[in-house]
């Protein structure tokens, strides 16, 4: 039966991943993984993509990839030819280093990227080996902490978090730490290459000719919610609890990035447009809970 064709277009966001033959190791200790991560990079700089998300496991690696104009597969073939040639030479091994063919489904950009980056980074928490992602060293959790801009580039799905980089970090930790104990599977988080027109952001006028931005804030507003493992209602009601008061200023910042005005994103979430203007203020960024009004 023929292999239906990978898609492939510039932009296209791919969530790679493979295992072991027989899900045998691909990884032995810690050498296999740094010259895994070099081939991965010397592959990244000929090839122009963008790496957004890795773990490696022992037995198996996920990659979260954005290709320009080289096709996946080129970029696939290219860096784990090589890396089993490595892995076999090594370890006196020969045959098939990874189970067939490696899987990569598109995915969409909106909040099913950040579910497969928090899927990715817990994937050590979730098999038991650590108790928090922080304490995986090889993969790409720490430099969405700390903003690095290395081999790995954080800044697409930090900033559907927030516009200012410092507050996207933080809010990148509690959306990690709301999933911790929950068996959360990236089998929702793909849509067919026709949906991604309806997933991207609209231009800011196109929003605004609108007679309302309650369609787009209600889409907005139950992202957040699941993302964080809210029920919609309490978010958008008066509770002054610390984790709605999150949440509502997530569903500010995305609003605005999309174009919405702040009177319609108060109206919305039964607030004044003030308070709105006030919590996205570049003075209130960074502060802590007790200065900022949402939390009082």
């Amino acid at each position: 039966m023929t292999r239906p064709a990978r898609i492939h277009f510039n932009g296209a966001v791919f969530h790679a991943y493979s295992r072991g033959n027989r899900r045998q190791d691909i990884f032995v200790d810690d050498q296999d993984r740094r010259i895994f991560l070099r081939y991965l990079a010397e592959a990244k700089s000929r090839f122009a993509f963008r790496l957004m998300a890795f773990c490696l496991m022992s037995n198996h690696f996920h990659l979260l990839i954005q290709v320009s104009s080289m096709p996946l597969t080129a970029i696939m073939q290219s860096f784990l030819t090589r890396y089993a040639s490595y892995f076999n030479s090594r370890h006196g091994m020969t045959g098939h280093l990874f189970q067939g063919r490696y899987s990569a489904p598109h995915c969409a950009k909106d909040s099913y990227l950040l579910e497969l980056v928090r899927y990715i980074h817990l994937n050590p928490v979730r098999a038991g080996l650590v108790r928090a992602p922080d304490d995986w060293h090889y993969s790409s959790h720490q430099a969405y902490l700390k903003g690095d801009a290395g081999l790995v580039e954080p800044s697409l799905a930090l900033s559907l978090l927030d516009v200012d980089q410092a507050g996207a970090r933080q809010s990148y930790r509690a959306f990690v730490a709301a999933a911790i104990g929950r068996e959360d599977r990236p089998v929702d988080f793909f849509r067919p290459v026709e949906a991604m027109n309806r997933l991207e952001p609209k231009p800011a006028e196109e929003v605004e000719d609108r007679e309302s931005g309650s369609d787009t804030l209600e889409v907005i507003a139950r992202s957040v919610s699941v993302n964080l493992g809210l029920n919609m209602e309490a978010v958008l009601g008066p509770s002054r609890q610390h984790a709605v008061a999150f949440a509502k200023r997530a569903i500010m910042r995305r609003a605005v990035k999309q174009g919405i005005r702040p009177a319609k994103i108060a109206a919305f979430l039964n607030v004044t447009p003030s308070l709105v203007s006030k919590a996205l203020s570049r003075e209130e960024i960074g502060n802590n809970s007790r200065s900022d009004p949402l939390f009082r």
